[in-house]
């Protein structure tokens, strides 16, 4: 005859398992951060991603499933972007019996969100922020400035005649590279 086994106490031992792996994570994003970080301390990204990581697998058990994504430092010290998944099946009688994951390297990916970014609030020509960073960061000072009742101050320096040279540098460098 078979033994009864009680799934109840298994779905908390998968849980701590899972707590621990999160714990075994942590200690090795910090660890790695701490070799890139040593003379600055942590990093509000760094504390950022490991909230992130916190925040979804405490909410596991009542969502059954996790998304995330976070940054490590790999062994040569290279920052790497991964996306998480964790997803919990459950039996007839709503027990965990099973933990699904996947880990996925979206560093590319990040990287390419990264230069359409930077394509959308600097120069191509020149590498200096564009009108659209230049107005975001104008928002930014006037809200502070409201916040904490201070003032500032905007030096704007208009340069004759430059819209015509970077059209010219612009057109020779489509010439260079066609």
């Amino acid at each position: 005859e078979g033994k009864k086994v009680d799934l109840s106490k298994f779905e908390k031992k998968e849980i701590q398992e899972l707590k621990k792996e999160l714990e075994k994570k942590e200690k090795e994003l910090e660890k790695k951060s701490s070799v890139k970080n040593k003379k600055k301390g942590k990093t509000e990204k760094d504390k950022k991603d490991l909230s992130k990581i916190k925040s979804q697998i405490s909410c596991l058990s009542s969502k059954n499933h996790c998304f995330c994504e976070y940054r490590f430092m790999d062994k040569s010290g290279n920052c790497r972007w991964v996306q998480d998944v964790i997803r919990l099946a459950k039996n007839t009688q709503n027990n965990i019996h099973e933990i699904i994951g996947c880990m996925t390297d979206i560093t590319e990916r990040k990287k390419r969100e990264e230069h359409i970014k930077y394509l959308a609030m600097y120069d191509q020509l020149t590498d200096l922020p564009n009108r659209r960073l230049f107005m975001d960061r104008i928002e930014q000072a006037i809200a502070r400035a409201k916040r904490d009742q201070i003032g500032f101050a905007l030096l704007f320096i208009d340069l004759d005649k430059f819209k015509p040279i970077n059209f010219v540098q612009q057109t020779s460098k489509l010439n260079l590279t066609s």
